[in-house]
């Protein structure tokens, strides 16, 4: 099994994204980070997916989920997920 690390931003993001949404539907928000897991321990499968986003770091790559942007790097054995952002948010400026 792949290695999945998550970072504390990328942790906080979560808890942030679970908030938001389970304010109107807090079963949905469950079910929306649940989802977003899955998609990262695949990444972690393979860690070359995504698009590399030198922008944010030499190693940083990215991958879609609905309208948030996984940010993410290749750690021995899987991937450390450095971010999860909403797309349509300023990304440089986070």
């Amino acid at each position: 099994m792949a290695t999945l690390v998550v970072s504390p931003s990328a942790q906080q993001d979560l808890t942030d994204i679970f908030d938001y949404i389970a304010r109107d539907k807090p079963v949905a928000a469950a079910m929306w980070i649940e989802k977003v897991e899955q998609k990262c321990r695949r990444i972690a499968a393979t860690p070359d997916v995504g698009e590399a986003r030198p922008e944010y770091g030499s190693d940083i790559r990215s991958s879609i989920i609905g309208r948030y942007v996984i940010f993410h790097r290749t750690i021995v054995g899987g991937i450390e997920v450095v971010r999860v952002i909403a797309g349509d948010r300023d990304i440089r400026s986070i």
